[in-house]
């Protein structure tokens, strides 16, 4: 059977059982370039093997992938999307400068644990620059979690108001709004299908790839699917412009609709 071996959101999106699920397929669109996917999927990795301190998979029985360990004087990023462990699972992506994935976390994990796991990866990957999504009670402990770890080099909160992209100096973590979250994913959209990133993963690729634009709606994930992957690559890369100038001169600019 071709679908065994799908999850459901797969089948979903690419096998619909139900008439309403096949109209819902086809007055749908998929968000990112598919050509660019593949292409990215020819380069999928097996997780390495690391030993000692750099062993987080480990640790975390399986729950952080490492593609490729840090190399001195390298510039990383990472970002997460927490959960509360529950019903969705946590992602976390670190890329290197040049937007090539070098590591993830994926599970359902308490906060406070999604947040050491987040730490560690920042400790790793030479004090990574870093953010995470702010949003409900999840965001909220993660926060305290990493203000109790003291965990470095944390990027400074944006918030988009009146079409212009604001930095607060004073706080972590970003609150996405719709506005901010429309800024993230066509951001990541633009880069993926400029071929300027290159993701190792394939959870992470598979679920982009099941991520659709419905007819006259905004860009979703399919019915049963999750877009943790999404949700915290479309923040990594977001991130990677403020790493030039340093997470202290980050400086308000126009933001225009795309």
């Amino acid at each position: 059977e071709v679908t065994k071996d799908l999850a459901d959101w797969q089948k979903q999106g690419e096998y619909p059982e139900t008439e309403d699920d096949f109209l819902a397929v086809v007055k749908s669109r998929k968000f990112f370039d598919m050509d660019a996917i593949n292409e990215m999927r020819r380069n999928v990795r097996q997780p390495v093997l690391p030993s000692g301190k750099d062993d987080l998979s480990r640790k975390y029985s399986g729950l952080v992938k490492i593609f490729q360990l840090p190399v001195i004087g390298e510039k990383y990023l990472v970002a997460t999307d927490p959960s509360d462990g529950k019903e969705d699972p946590h992602g976390i992506i670190v890329l290197d400068k040049g937007g090539n994935q070098v590591a993830e976390s994926h599970g359902k994990t308490p906060a406070d644990l999604c947040a050491q796991i987040h730490h560690d990866l920042i400790i790793l990957y030479n004090n990574a620059l870093n953010t995470f999504e702010l949003n409900a009670r999840a965001g909220g402990i993660f926060l305290e979690k990493l203000e109790l770890l003291e965990t470095p080099n944390q990027a400074k909160s944006i918030t988009i108001k009146g079409g212009d992209l604001k930095v607060d100096d004073k706080n972590h973590g970003w609150w996405t709004s719709g506005q901010l979250l429309d800024k993230l994913l066509w951001n990541l959209e633009e880069g993926v299908r400029l071929r300027q990133l290159n993701i190792c993963s394939k959870d992470c690729l598979d679920e982009m790839a099941n991520f659709i634009v419905p007819e006259g709606g905004q860009p979703q994930k399919v019915k049963g699917g999750h877009d943790d992957y999404i949700d915290a690559l479309s923040r990594v890369w977001f991130l990677k412009r403020f790493l030039k100038t340093g997470v202290k001169s980050m400086m308000s600019f126009s933001y225009k609709e795309t």
